[in-house]
């Protein structure tokens, strides 16, 4: 360009408009270009259809043709049937399905669903789908039937009787094991929870209406504030109450963790207080003889960290610790928003080491840090937390 005069940098530069054009060249390009003006391989390729195979992969994927997994596989167990159930969602066009065990074709399992009658849950085989069309191939992840919704899960690790001491344990409700069958659940996050047993009685805390049923989280059963369950005719005795939980930042100004028939027994926090509330003797803890023991020490619940407490029975609690019914996340018109992840009653008053080894047990189950600083002069002993005592 250094070579070039200023006046043809100028012309270079210059914009073209209409008025600038030769007559000719405005007749030209006003004219209709019609079919007969067109060259014969022009016609031609206009005449071509236009298949999946000339489109670029770029244009394939964006028009969702080739073949993809929308959703991985996942499964169900029936177990009044003992039959298993996969299935698959994949895109694409034309889509043929083939389910493999154990990386090979099953004969005739060519739908996006598969049903296994007479399933075998200790069944290692793994199963995965392959979705293919004209123009490739997907693979699925592979699962088991262990991994089935419905399946009892790994066998858990029962507490010994040292850790857990038997004698006088009335009830045991644990989050990892809703219909206490020794086994994980296989329940997805975030299902709601219509029943829970009791390890102990074998009575199921239940919640028919959808919209009140807590759900699973990972380590527990979540109450949101308007969700709880009962247990009907449990008509139990409990002197000594184990509960881990978690409090979610709530609106109210209480949190109600438990409750007996007729609004009795109460077991709740205060959340101006931070602590275990109780006003009245419709408090489990209420009078002589009660107190409550707080991992994370006096006035130091803190949101969204799990926490367990240890209660006795007061003298002045109505019916002194008698369960008619039981509700899990409701006392009166409180309701707790938050998690329950394990609750054990007992019938009798334990032992100081019995009492911290539960205690050390729920701490290590549950990853709960332990409060050490509190400890009562009086009172010397291993593993105590906190310690509140009501005295009439």
């Amino acid at each position: 360009r250094g070579d070039l005069p200023a006046d043809v940098l100028a012309d270079l530069n210059r914009t073209i408009t209409r008025n600038m054009l030769p007559g000719d060249v405005l007749a030209d390009l006003n004219n209709t270009v019609t079919r007969d003006r067109l060259a014969q391989d022009v016609l031609n390729d206009l005449n071509a259809s236009v298949t999946l195979g000339r489109l670029s992969p770029e244009v394939l994927a964006a028009l969702g043709v080739l073949p993809s997994i929308s959703t991985q596989p996942f499964a169900l167990y029936d177990g009044a049937t003992n039959t298993a159930r996969f299935e698959v969602s994949g895109r694409g066009h034309a889509l043929s399905y083939q389910w493999l065990k154990d990386g090979q074709p099953i004969n005739g399992a060519t739908a996006p669903v598969l049903e296994i009658a007479n399933a075998l849950l200790d069944d290692n085989a793994t199963y995965a789908v392959r979705i293919t069309n004209s123009l490739g191939e997907a693979n699925s992840q592979t699962l088991t039937l262990q991994d089935a919704i419905g399946a009892p899960g790994h066998p858990l690790a029962e507490a010994n009787a040292t850790d857990v001491p038997r004698a006088g344990l009335v009830l045991w409700m644990d989050a990892l094991d809703l219909n206490a069958d020794g086994h994980a659940d296989n329940v997805l996050l975030g299902d709601r929870i219509s029943s829970w047993t009791d390890k102990i009685t074998d009575k199921n805390a239940t919640q028919a209406e959808w919209t009140k049923q807590p759900v699973k989280t990972a380590n527990g059963v979540s109450f949101d504030g308007n969700d709880f369950l009962k247990i009907t005719d449990l008509n139990v005795t409990a002197q000594h109450i184990f509960i881990v939980a978690k409090r979610h930042p709530a609106s109210s100004n209480y949190h109600g963790l438990l409750a007996g028939r007729n609004d009795i027994n109460r077991v709740m926090i205060s959340n101006a207080t931070n602590a275990f509330y109780s006003s009245t003797g419709n408090y489990f803890q209420n009078g002589t003889g009660g107190s409550v023991r707080v991992s994370s020490g006096p006035n130091s619940l803190t949101d969204n960290i799990a926490f367990f407490a240890t209660l006795t029975v007061g003298a002045n609690g109505a019916d002194k610790g008698v369960f008619g019914d039981l509700f899990f996340g409701k006392q009166s018109n409180y309701y707790l928003d938050g998690e329950i992840h394990e609750v054990l009653f007992y019938d009798r008053l334990l032992q100081d080491a019995e009492r911290d080894a539960v205690e050390q047990y729920l701490a290590v189950k549950w990853g709960v840090t332990l409060y050490q600083d509190a400890k009562p002069l009086a009172e010397p002993e291993n593993g105590l937390v906190a310690y509140y005592k009501f005295e009439p």
